[in-house]
């Protein structure tokens, strides 16, 4: 129960904090469209991802050492914290500076990126500012996942959306009174600081043994298990970059700058959506560490089925909304001419499908830190991703791009990531787990074709329609689930313990 209350209370706090910092992220663009433009903020979406791929220079340690302190935290071995503690800080260091070393380095490739960039801005100060915002992230921001990975993400999160929704509110004003975009990006760097350095105060609070001195060290088993576990997140590493910051570029190498921007608003949507589901299975992580760590297979097997259930229902759910509500809300909030058409739409729901439900095998993953077994599928899902969207890109445009990320997607992780998990964390065959994803998107495609047949009719008012649309996607689909799984046991698992839980509020 100390798990279940630790992950319902992150969860709590995570969707709220996340929710409020959605709703600011469209404040604060709804003022950068309409003070900077489209190819402003085509650059902003370039420039985001540039510094994205230079994130490959964690090289995966913050998972890594998230993974190595999941058993001295629940054991309360706290000198052997405190031990990875000082090695993640020395490490985090030289990562801030070879990040900052490679930043300067590619500066002369940046303007060959920026397909039709009129030069309006200097184009190396900008990016500077992004260069500079990522490297003191990195310099000062350690401890955060000391608090993640003692189950306590909630203070984290509070942190984060109050400097970010304060950080919106400023910029938004600044860009009223200035329409400065260098002034924009300045006070992206003060807030990360400033943001950074309350959450550290924090963790010396709540780990005051961290400024204890000892001579404890950490055995040569440990550090070998730090380094295994290291080599094998920079593989995810590189692919999940590759997959996730390199759309921007390929779009506007090949495609325009202007398309970026236009990208760039449907994007804060999706990674909206990610973000806040995410704290479904982020919330969990902690405690389901701590579950494998000390709880029989049986009992793992069956928390993963009625957390993969979770992850299906609200993933389709939020997909089903995307597909049919996303360009309405668009055209409310920024008007016509930044939407993208219906089968560019389509490809980016599908993406958004199939991100969105191997988050509970890729949450089981790495709380048993199976990281190392599935390595080179990142590299091989990257290389592929890469290839296909370059090459789709000039044939479809915008639309290959997508296409090029679903087909690296459903040939490469979908299966591996499940079948490693099955066949060295639950050692058992994976077809179970293959028929029960099949019925559930047999399902959400059968719903999509209900809605479908239902939104041919429009009204004239698009926020009347709009809304309607929305009562309509959240009501069916939920209906039509609770139908279907009301009777399961990974539905029944779930209501127990949120019954108990409430019971004990």
């Amino acid at each position: 129960m100390t798990r279940t209350k630790n992950s319902i209370k992150n969860l709590y706090i995570s969707l709220l904090s996340q929710g409020v910092g959605f709703l600011m992220s469209f404040l604060a663009r709804f003022f950068f469209v309409r003070t900077l433009g489209d190819e402003c903020l085509g650059l902003n979406g370039l420039l985001t991802n540039v510094v994205a791929v230079l994130s490959l220079a964690e090289l995966g340690v913050g998972e890594a050492i998230i993974y190595s302190l999941y058993k001295p935290l629940a054991v309360g071995d706290t000198k052997k914290v405190a031990a990875i503690m000082r090695l993640f800080k020395k490490i985090y260091t030289v990562i801030s500076i070879a990040i900052a070393v490679l930043g300067v380095a590619i500066m002369p490739v940046i303007p060959h990126l920026a397909n039709n960039y009129s030069g309006v801005y200097n184009i190396y100060y900008l990016y500077l500012l992004f260069l500079l915002n990522t490297v003191v992230s990195y310099l000062m921001s350690y401890k955060r996942n000391l608090i993640i990975a003692d189950q306590k993400r909630y203070i984290a999160t509070v942190y984060r959306y109050l400097f970010y929704s304060a950080m919106c509110v400023v910029q938004s004003i600044i860009l009223i009174l200035t329409k400065n975009y260098s002034l924009f990006l300045v006070l992206q760097v003060i807030f990360t600081v400033l943001e950074n350095y309350m959450l550290s105060k924090k963790a010396d609070k709540l780990y005051p043994f961290l400024k204890e001195k000892n001579s404890f060290s950490l055995k040569e088993e440990t550090r070998k298990e730090i380094s295994s576990n290291t080599k094998a997140m920079l593989m995810h590493k590189i692919g999940g970059v590759v997959v996730n910051s390199t759309d921007n570029i390929v779009i506007s190498s090949f495609v325009s700058l202007v398309a970026v921007g236009l990208y760039s608003n449907y994007l804060l949507i999706i990674n909206g959506v990610h973000t806040i589901l995410s704290q479904i299975f982020t919330s969990m992580m902690a405690s389901v560490g701590n579950l494998c760590a000390i709880e029989s297979i049986e009992e793992q097997k069956k928390i993963f089925k009625s957390i993969f259930l979770v992850n299906f229902w609200v993933y389709s759910l939020f997909s089903i909304c995307f597909l049919f509500l996303v360009n309405p809300l668009i055209k409310i909030w920024l008007g016509e001419s930044f939407l993208f058409s219906d089968g560019v739409v389509m490809i980016l729901f599908l993406n958004m499908y199939v991100t969105g439900i191997r988050k509970s095998a890729l949450t089981f993953r790495e709380a048993k830190g199976l990281f190392v077994k599935d390595k080179w599928k990142a590299i091989i899902e990257s290389m592929m991703n890469i290839i296909l969207s370059i090459i789709l890109a000039q044939v479809y445009g915008v639309f290959g791009v997508f296409l090029g990320t679903l087909l690296s997607s459903l040939f490469v992780c979908v299966w591996v990531e499940p079948y490693i998990l099955y066949k060295y964390g639950f050692k058992e065959k994976v077809s179970k787990y293959f028929k029960t994803l099949i019925s559930y998107s047999v399902l959400m495609g059968l719903i999509c074709m209900l809605l479908s047949g239902l939104f041919m009719i429009r009204l004239n008012n698009l926020l009347v329609d709009a809304i309607i649309r929305l009562s309509i996607c959240l009501i069916v689909p939920n209906a039509i689930y609770y139908l279907c799984f009301r009777r399961t046991k990974e539905f029944c698992y779930i209501a127990t313990k949120l019954l108990k839980r409430k019971r004990k509020s």
